[in-house]
């Protein structure tokens, strides 16, 4: 038995590769592709029966994208754009899930436990294409950092609200204010759970010197999370978000470059191996004749879905307005044509247990209104950015951007070189050939970067204003330890901490403005 699944894994992973492989010479869109495949191979009933136990599709699946994610996640930009990103990602999701059901009930006479489960299953947005988007048309950077955190963590928010609603399904009762104090109560326990595993993680890393056995402390850190929220009854999934973005943000500090590297390269992996398998296995899983006996209603839901977006972001848009967050009225529209769904609905909808009363149902529509959004809200959200004018930046500064970051690899290259002189590992001979190198290149590229300061305008007022955050900040952060240490009091404290807020504020507006 375990054989033949091993063999049909297998089939699944050529596949994927012959998949990759087509889309990339026609330059056609790998997701798109992978969902269009696993429609085939279910309507020519493929000798392909690769079957999972739903727990081990929740557990193998979910913890490599969530964890993937918050890692990668710039944490200095999220801090700066908390207030829109926690306000999408938690209430969004409470928004979408409540719209969608009660809309599902309303129009289409989903039982009330089952519509709402259904929103819970596909509230959560996807990443991958929308990002892939924004940075071929080069959107301003807050806006794709507001989508991005969103949806790192309305995963979490999404997975604990149904887990919580199936589980009041399977008991027969259905409260509201159970509902959200579980929710609430999985919520904040997986965010402690996060915050003592990620810092636990941070100090043990800084111990270790050998990439492979950081590699593997991340890999404890995302699985181990999962299995001890699910021992404590917490969300174990929130508690990955949280740990992975804390180790993601001191990676720098307390990791080598080979670390990071071989961290970078296994996860990406990781995520790229589960986005596959998700999109064929949904393939496997349908039934063809329910899929097209149910091809209304995949059109009827997914306009519901969409709808349900609208309405949850341009509620929580005007709140978080009156708090002077500036949602622009293109900014709206692109965040809610921007919540494409992906990967976690499909994992959901897996992992419902066979005997769920709905699930061929749920498989099909879910599957479907996915497609849907993948295919044509990716699609259509290039035209939609156009129309509003929300290609800003010029070229001469993504070249400007390109080549600090060039200079930054080569100076971390340096630095990583002199280690490996220091520890004996190379010889000096070896060291001074590859340091003119790489000197020689770095030279080189300062001297561009310098041109195109010169030449652009923008790029100058752009990285002024980049300078003066970074230095409000270390102040800030200097009268905050003053504090702590009794050498100014609270009063002052806050005082001086509101007068560089509103700077920092001011200073954002217009680095939105140039951007």
């Amino acid at each position: 038995m375990l054989e033949l699944e091993l063999f049909q894994l297998l089939y699944l992973f050529i596949i994927t590769i012959i998949v990759s492989l087509i889309a990339k010479q026609i330059k056609f869109p790998y997701t798109i592709a992978l969902v269009l495949i696993g429609f085939l191979i279910s309507v020519l009933n493929l000798p392909i029966k690769f079957v999972f136990n739903p727990e081990v599709i929740f557990f193998i699946f979910l913890p490599p994208l969530i964890f993937e994610g918050a890692y990668h996640m710039d944490f200095q930009e999220l801090k700066r754009n908390i207030k829109p990103i926690s306000a999408f990602a938690i209430f969004g999701v409470l928004l979408s899930t409540f719209f969608v059901g009660f809309l599902l009930n309303k129009f289409l006479g989903f039982p009330w436990h089952t519509a709402f489960l259904f929103g819970a299953i596909i509230s959560p947005t996807d990443p991958i294409s929308v990002l892939a988007i924004f940075k071929k048309v080069r959107v301003p950077k807050r806006l794709s950092v507001i989508l991005e955190g969103e949806s790192i963590f309305n995963d979490g928010v999404g997975i604990v609200l149904f887990r919580i609603i199936l589980g009041l399904i399977a008991t027969g009762t259905f409260s509201i204010i159970n509902s959200i104090s579980g929710f609430l109560a999985s919520s904040v326990e997986g965010i402690v759970l996060g915050i003592a595993v990620g810092l636990l993680a941070v100090e043990i890393i800084k111990k270790v010197d050998d990439h492979l056995l950081e590699l593997l402390i991340t890999i404890i850190v995302a699985y181990g999370c999962f299995l001890l929220g699910e021992s404590f009854h917490i969300s174990g999934i929130v508690a990955i978000a949280v740990a992975g973005l804390i180790i993601g943000d001191k990676k720098t500090k307390i990791m080598k470059p080979s670390a990071q590297i071989s961290i970078f390269t296994f996860w990406e992996f990781a995520v790229f191996i589960v986005n596959s398998l998700i999109f064929l296995l949904i393939g496997l899983k349908l039934r063809i004749g329910t899929f097209i006996s149910n091809f209304s209603l995949i059109l009827a839901v997914s306009l519901i879905v969409l709808l349900s977006r609208f309405l949850s972001v341009y509620l929580l848009s005007g709140i978080l307005n009156r708090f002077n967050q500036k949602i622009t009225k293109k900014w709206k529209f692109v965040i809610s044509m921007g919540g494409l769904r992906g990967s976690i609905p499909i994992a959901l909808a897996l992992s419902l247990p066979i005997t769920f009363e709905y699930y061929d149902i749920f498989a099909s529509v879910i599957f479907g209104v996915v497609v849907i959004s993948i295919v044509f809200g990716g699609l259509s959200l290039i035209p939609i950015i156009d129309k509003l004018k929300l290609r800003k930046r010029a070229d001469i500064e993504f070249e400007y951007e390109y080549n600090v970051g060039k200079i930054i690899g080569y100076r971390s290259s340096l630095e990583e070189l002199e280690r490996l002189l220091n520890s004996g590992r190379i010889s000096k001979k070896v060291f001074e050939n590859i340091k003119s190198n790489y000197i020689k290149k770095l030279k080189e590229t300062e001297v561009k970067v310098d041109d195109l300061f010169l030449k652009e305008e923008n790029i100058n007022k752009n990285q002024s204003l980049i300078i003066m955050r970074s230095l409000l900040l270390s102040q800030k952060s200097a009268i905050k330890e003053a504090e702590i240490n009794g050498l100014i009091s609270i009063k002052i404290s806050r005082q001086l901490i509101n007068d560089i807020d509103t700077k920092l504020s001011e200073i954002e507006i217009k680095l939105e403005e140039l951007l």
